[in-house]
């Protein structure tokens, strides 16, 4: 008894996927689906790197295909440039390699080429919602 009372849990880690999801665009209905979807006989998900989460199968799914383009991109959020005034320039390159090179991320090239173009979607989405 002595030795349970003297132990104290570890606070659960914040799950960030609905967050991440919402930053994607996902609206709240279907991010509240895919997390129930997610979750096994009622346990809270695991904490799990991101890469062993597989492609999702409920109502946001990804394309196997664009996977790891996607974990690549979520990795890099907080590694966004700005301009002076205040207006988001792009993601920070030399941070994409090394996110890339730290998760032994192979075919670079091609997920690099990947990342550029939702690089650009996510420019022109924040353009757009600046503008109104």
């Amino acid at each position: 008894m002595a030795e349970q009372r003297g132990r104290q849990q570890a606070p659960a880690a914040e799950d960030l996927r609905p967050q991440e999801l919402a930053q994607l665009g996902a609206n709240p209905q279907a991010i509240e689906a895919w997390l129930a979807a997610q979750e096994v006989d009622g346990e809270e998900p695991e904490d799990s790197d991101a890469q062993d989460l597989g492609p999702s199968t409920g109502p946001l799914e990804i394309w196997p295909e664009n996977w790891t383009v996607l974990q690549l991109f979520l990795r890099l959020q907080t590694q966004w440039r700005f301009k002076p005034c205040g207006t988001l320039q792009g993601l920070r390159y030399d941070a994409v390699e090394a996110v890339m090179r730290l998760g032994q991320m192979k075919r670079r090239r091609r997920l690099f080429e990947h990342l550029q173009e939702m690089e650009t979607a996510a420019l022109e989405a924040w353009d757009e919602q600046q503008q109104h």
